[in-house]
């Protein structure tokens, strides 16, 4: 929830920044089991077929999943770095905003 804060520009900065991690945390997390709501699989629901793959399989890793595998890395990297982005651009700003409203504020990258 955004806290109350003076001025209304005030409150769309935190409401965009807000909008922004929720928009993340679907991705990532996804809303519905198997499907996001933009119809692609969620970056947990990959991560677990992996495991479970890894998990069920008798002897060394397959190839696909090797694969698999090193896609997720570079897919895990690539929210890393919007998460790291999404922060950048909202973080100090939310911050100043807190602070100009008497309001403790939000510890992150950077801090």
């Amino acid at each position: 929830n955004i806290p109350e804060v003076n001025s209304g520009k005030d409150q769309k900065v935190l409401a965009d920044y807000e909008k922004a991690l929720e928009q993340l945390r679907k991705k990532i997390l996804g809303t519905k089991e198997g499907k996001s709501i933009h119809g692609e699989e969620p970056l947990l629901e990959k991560l677990h077929d992996v495991y479970q793959g890894v998990c069920s399989y008798d002897g060394r890793p397959s190839n696909e999943q090797l694969q698999k595998k090193a896609f997720l890395e570079t897919e895990i990297i690539f929210y890393q770095a919007e998460i790291a982005a999404t922060h950048e651009l909202y973080l100090l700003k939310s911050n100043k905003i807190f602070e100009k409203n008497g309001l403790e504020g939000v510890e992150g990258e950077g801090d």
